[in-house]
């Protein structure tokens, strides 16, 4: 019997999401997180906001604010990075495969007649 594969998840959330989940799930302001990670305002906010991705420097500093382990932080910015880039690709040949099985229909004298499975 073949052992069964994981599939890798679909659609990873970015890791300044579940960073922000955590740190408000303890009652932490996004203020006082933002000062304990010690990196510029702007950045931050773009990390927490998963508009930009977690740098090795953004990595190194919540694992400092003891956050995180950077190296962690880093495979899930790569599982992110990866998921994401294959999102269009599996979403196009789904749309291949779909068309590729629906019968084409063609119209004869007698009305429409199906073609295919």
């Amino acid at each position: 019997m073949p052992k069964p594969t994981l599939k890798p998840m679909c659609n990873p959330p970015h890791l300044g999401l579940v960073v922000q989940d955590l740190g408000f799930a303890d009652g932490t302001k996004r203020s006082e997180m933002i000062e304990r990670i010690g990196l510029d305002r702007s950045e931050i906010d773009l990390v927490l906001d998963g508009e930009a991705p977690v740098t090795a420097s953004v990595a190194i500093a919540l694992e400092d604010a003891g956050i995180s382990n950077a190296a962690y932080c880093l495979r899930m910015q790569s599982i992110y990075d990866i998921a994401h880039e294959r999102l269009p690709r599996e979403r196009d040949s789904a749309t291949v495969s779909e068309s590729a099985a629906m019968p084409l229909e063609a119209t004869t004298e007698a009305g429409p007649a199906t073609v295919g499975p």
